[in-house]
């Protein structure tokens, strides 16, 4: 799937970020992207799985995961937000995956968003 990357910049999206990760080649970025976008609904699901059944380790574990993809295609709002849920699970607080995984999935949603059009 082809898409005009320049368009991503005017959504939020750190294209120079991404492409930097990617030493400059747009192709690997498209590829970064498509694989995001054809991965994300799963990924979704068990997130929001983990949330509701509280279980912190898996949780942990699909969001450091989101928190790494997001930084590399220069989704800094969706990156800083799993940060901050690894950090408070690392610490043993619970308590922002249960308030705010809703939040999070929401941000995640929009990037997916964002790179199908």
């Amino acid at each position: 799937m082809k898409r005009q990357i320049k368009n991503l910049k005017s959504k939020g999206i750190d294209i120079e970020k991404g492409l930097y990760y990617c030493s400059g080649n747009e192709s690997l970025y498209q590829e970064i992207l498509d694989t995001v976008l054809e991965e994300g609904g799963e990924k979704k699901e068990l997130i929001k799985q983990y949330a509701a059944t509280r279980d912190t380790k898996h949780y942990y574990l699909e969001v450091h995961a989101l928190k790494n993809i997001a930084a590399t295609i220069g989704a800094t709002e969706l990156m800083e937000m799993a940060a901050k849920h690894c950090e408070a699970i690392k610490k043993g607080n619970d308590a922002l995956m249960k308030e705010e995984a809703e939040i999070l999935l929401n941000k995640y949603e929009e990037i997916l968003d964002i790179i199908k059009e």
